[in-house]
């Protein structure tokens, strides 16, 4: 089996200039934990994750009552000010064990595909459990 078998395609993307409520509604609405960040012919430039995204959107003062930023310096406003660069990227025909052990041994939840730089589709660990127990109706 290989990556083009499980993976997720399409993929949900955004670019640099994004706004993180951009990238937060996005995650939100297709629960997914990582996005790839891409240009506009699609080429792979990085990744945001909800941990990018949260960060620094959640006081560091246990007391503060409000989950925005304050006023207080300048704050990650988009994508770009937060996304991971250069980013661990699969191609399609790589075999499926290959790929799961990238995902198990390190802290990566999800590895965008690509062919010819372009991002394809992704690999997240829930594609790899979705392989191991497919759902009810897909059991033979």
């Amino acid at each position: 089996m290989r990556v083009r078998d499980v993976m997720t395609s399409p993929v949900v993307t955004v670019h640099v200039g994004d706004g993180l409520d951009v990238a937060a509604r996005l995650l939100r609405k297709h629960r997914v934990r990582a996005l790839p960040v891409v240009d506009d012919a699609g080429h792979v430039l990085g990744m945001v994750t909800d941990t990018d995204v949260v960060r620094d959107a959640v006081p560091r003062d246990p007391w503060a009552r409000d989950l925005h930023p304050s006023a207080e310096g300048p704050h990650p406003a988009t994508v770009g000010d937060v996304m991971s660069f250069h980013p661990v990227a699969l191609l399609p025909d790589v075999e499926l064990p290959v790929a799961a052990d990238l995902l198990v041994t390190s802290q990566l939840t999800s590895l965008p595909v690509v062919e010819d730089g372009v991002v394809v589709g992704i690999l997240t660990r829930r594609d790899l459990v979705t392989v191991l127990a497919p759902p009810e109706e897909e059991k033979p």
